[in-house]
C-alpha cells in the first residue's frame, strides 16, 4: 500500500531528478536516524555507523538518477544501505553470514542452543521492548541480527524486508521468528537485562 510518506518521496526524488538537488535535503533528514540504526547494529561501532551513512547518503545521491521508481523509494535506499555495509564488513573480513555467534547464550553445557527448539512465547513482544538490543543480540548471527534492527528498530514490514533483501516474506517471516526466540533464551539466561520496570508492569512473566 502507497503511504503519503511514500507520495513525499516521489514527489521530492522527481524533483532531484529534474535538476533540484536542494530537496535532497530533506531524504536526509528523513532517512538519517533509520540508516544509522541499521548500520549500528550491523556493524557494532558508532563512529563506523556514522562514516558508513555518509557514504550510503552519498552513493544515495551519486545513484538517484537510476532509480526508476518500479519499487518504493525506501526499498531501494535499505537495499543500497545493506549492500554497502556488507561490503564495508566483508572487506574488513568481519563476518560470515552463515555463522552463529552466542556468546552471550551458551547452554550450560557448553553448546550452542538450537533456534528451531525453542517455544514462541506469549510475551514476545514484551521481551523485544524490554531488553538491552546491543547485548541480547550478540546472540544471533548476522543475518538474524539485520532481520531485527529492520523490523524492531527501524519498523520495516516483513514485505519490504522482502524486497529489500529480495527473498520471500515467508522467509523473513520464519527467520525473525527464530531471531526472537534466540533472544528470548539469551534472556532467559541474563534475566538482569530485562528493565526493572518491564518487570513490575507485569509485562514479563
Amino acid at each position: 500500500m502507497i503511504t503519503e510518506s511514500d507520495r513525499e518521496d516521489k514527489k521530492i526524488l522527481e524533483d532531484v531528478q529534474n535538476g533540484h538537488t536542494a530537496g535532497y535535503r530533506r531524504i536526509v533528514e528523513k532517512y538519517q536516524a533509520r540508516i544509522y540504526s541499521l548500520a549500528r547494529g550491523m556493524c557494532g561501532n558508532s563512529d563506523t555507523a556514522k562514516d558508513l551513512a555518509q557514504d550510503i547518503f552519498l552513493k544515495t545521491f551519486q545513484k538517484i538518477g537510476t532509480f526508476n521508481q518500479l519499487s518504493l523509494f525506501s526499498t531501494w535506499l535499505y537495499r543500497l544501505a545493506r549492500n554497502t555495509i556488507i561490503d564495508f564488513l566483508r572487506a574488513q573480513k568481519k563476518i560470515n553470514y552463515q555463522t552463529m555467534s552466542l556468546s552471550h547464550c551458551k547452554d550450560t553445557t557448553g553448546t550452542n542452543p538450537d533456534p528451531h527448539s525453542f517455544t514462541h512465547s506469549h510475551y514476545e513482544i514484551s521481551v523485544l521492548e524490554a531488553i538491552d538490543f546491543d547485548k541480547t543480540m550478540d546472540c544471533l548471527s548476522n543475518e538474524y541480527r539485520e532481520l531485527i534492527i529492520l523490523r524492531h528498530q527501524i519498523g520495516i514490514l516483513p514485505s519490504e524486508i522482502a524486497a529489500v533483501k529480495a527473498v520471500s516474506v515467508d522467509s523473513v517471516k520464519s527467520k525473525l521468528k527464530r531471531a526472537r526466540q534466540i533472544m528470548e533464551r539469551c534472556l532467559r539466561n541474563a534475566p538482569s537485562q530485562i528493565s526493572n520496570s518491564y518487570v513490575k508492569a507485569g509485562a514479563v512473566k
